[in-house]
């Protein structure tokens, strides 16, 4: 006879239990990286760069004289002491006002090379003369009556208006290639691209455009006069408006208005609409009337 050999139940087993984790977001990880980095970069002594106003453009690179130089002196006015001074940069001082410095003091000639100066944070009266001499620009206590010669470089405002252009020409470009039709064809007549080719070519051009001034372009796509002077171009293309050097009538003959000497047909027009308060009611008269002959 075989003995069985008993069941043993099984023990429960208690779960461990786990931690919940913190919660931390993408955005706050990595705005605290950032942020982290940043602080100890910003706390790092770094160069002021000083630039020429003068300058010319060649092919959209700044030009500058290869060297040029001034002495390093000038009279300022002092917002501490509230009267005008005498300031100088001479190595070997201890400050850059005259009346502290020794009689030894000689004034040295500052050098700008390809348009630039570059001071080291270890040439700090260097960077006192050059921030409070009147020839700087961004001297806010810069005599009126004295030549602008020289600005501070702010890198940070630089890259900011850099990115914000850069945003701009980007909204600009975008409307060119996403606008809706009733807004691009129209623009593009008032803008005297030619709209007899294809869609994608009218976008592009209409996008070369914008980048050279976005500020300008974007504004068009909110101008009603600028949109409905456009439609007036394809109106009179298709026979829905009848221009003549005298008046402009509508494509049955009926008078809309004379012409006054002198003035462009569809300035003259937007004027007459808005004295007469029947801009509104004429830009929609005049895409039904569009709409009858050319959507046909």
């Amino acid at each position: 006879m075989v003995k069985k050999t008993p069941t043993v139940a099984p023990k429960s087993v208690t779960p461990k239990a786990v931690a919940t984790p913190t919660e931390t977001t993408n955005k706050d990880l990595y705005s605290k990286i950032w942020r982290d980095s940043y602080d100890k970069e910003a706390a790092k002594s770094k160069p002021v760069i000083f630039e020429l106003l003068k300058h010319k453009v060649v092919r959209g690179v700044k030009q500058y004289q290869a060297e040029v130089f001034f002495p390093s002196e000038d009279i300022i006015y002092d917002k501490d002491t509230k009267q005008r001074r005498r300031i100088r940069y001479s190595r070997g001082e201890q400050s850059i006002y005259v009346d502290e410095q020794s009689k030894d003091a000689k004034v040295k000639m500052i050098k700008f090379e390809q348009g630039l100066i570059v001071v080291q944070h270890t040439d700090p009266l260097l960077l006192e003369f050059m921030r409070k001499c009147n020839y700087n620009r961004t001297n806010p206590d810069r005599l009126e009556d004295r030549k602008e010669v020289y600005f501070e470089v702010n890198s940070g405002v630089k890259a900011k208006k850099s990115l914000e252009e850069e945003v701009t020409i980007l909204e600009a470009s975008t409307l060119a290639l996403r606008a809706p039709l009733n807004k691009i064809i129209p623009i593009a007549k008032y803008l005297k691209i030619d709209t007899n080719r294809s869609l994608d070519e009218i976008r592009y051009n209409l996008k070369n455009l914008g980048a050279n001034n976005p500020k300008k372009f974007i504004k068009l796509f909110d101008d009603k006069e600028a949109v409905f002077k456009g439609m007036c171009l394809m109106a009179a293309e298709y026979g829905v408006l009848k221009v003549t050097a005298n008046d402009i009538k509508w494509e049955n003959g009926t008078k809309i208005m004379s012409i006054p000497l002198g003035q462009p047909a569809f300035e003259a027009l937007v004027s007459y609409l808005k004295e007469e308060n029947k801009f509104a009611e004429y830009v929609n008269e005049l895409e039904s009337r569009m709409d009858a002959i050319i959507g046909k």
